[in-house]
């Protein structure tokens, strides 16, 4: 999970930037440019729009080879295919990411997409979920977010998945994901830990600082010591005695046991 202070900086140059008037640029020409910002310390590199022409998904694809330290990026409308050209073309990058767009004007969705808003919202979360079989650069504000998100898709649930994703009022977002239509608690008992496992391995994986520090509690039994949380917590303060001995334990401590299995994963990477 990304650090809401950390500033990131998202150059454009090589997509946008070359649609100024008497601005274009050959390969060669923005892999020069791209081994300069990464030089100056930028964060994510939009190299360009892969699915646009032969010529564009070249040009990705090898500033995709050549820059090992910022995060190359491919502009996709939200469709298959452009979807699916950005991701192969930034696959070779150590850190890659893929821009998706969908308009959301009212002039825009009647009569260029000719969709009804709700039709929008499911392609924008379908675009989403496609993409993250290329890349896993999906930024959310936190854990809790995150976890409501995958549940209303989990029910395919659109219009609540977009509004979890519209704030970070964690107390909104909880009250979102009591809402999600279709939920059936059986379906999603059987899952929910292991969406959670995924989010938490996201987020120990992309920062290596808090990674190391998960690392560093050994082989310590992880508790979430939280009085009215049954499920994921083990219902027991940070100030009970009885916290540090399972077997009296109020709660299933499923968090618990899901950072666990995350410290074990990033510890066989490391």
């Amino acid at each position: 999970m990304m650090d809401k202070n950390k500033i990131i900086v998202f150059d454009t140059t090589l997509r946008d930037g070359e649609q100024s008037p008497g601005c274009s640029m050959n390969t060669e020409e923005k892999i020069k440019i791209a081994l300069q910002l990464e030089k100056l310390g930028v964060d994510v590199i939009e190299a360009g729009f892969a699915a646009a022409s032969p010529g564009d998904f070249d040009a990705v694809s090898r500033i995709a080879e050549m820059v090992k330290n910022s995060s190359i990026c491919s502009l996709s409308r939200a469709i298959d295919n452009d979807i699916k050209q950005s991701g192969l073309a930034v696959s070779k990058a150590p850190k890659h990411r893929i821009h998706t767009f969908i308009a959301t004007s009212p002039i825009h969705m009647k009569y260029k997409l000719k969709m009804s808003p709700d039709e929008v919202i499911k392609r924008a979360i379908h675009a989403v979920e496609y993409a993250r079989t290329f890349v896993d650069d999906v930024e959310f504000s936190s854990m809790e977010q995150y976890m409501m998100y995958r549940k209303a898709c989990c029910f395919n649930d659109a219009e609540t998945a977009a509004r979890i994703l519209e704030t970070d009022d964690v107390a909104e977002i909880k009250r979102l994901g009591r809402l999600v239509a279709g939920y059936d608690d059986h379906v999603w008992n059987g899952v929910r830990q292991i969406e959670v496992y995924e989010g938490l391995l996201a987020k120990f994986s992309q920062n290596a600082e808090l990674g190391a520090q998960l690392v560093a509690t050994g082989n310590a039994i992880l508790a979430e010591c939280a009085v009215k949380d049954r499920i994921w917590g083990i219902g027991l303060s940070m100030h009970d005695p009885a916290r540090f001995n399972p077997s009296q334990w109020r709660g299933r401590n499923l968090l618990g046991y899901a950072l666990m299995l995350t410290r074990r994963k990033l510890s066989r990477i490391d």
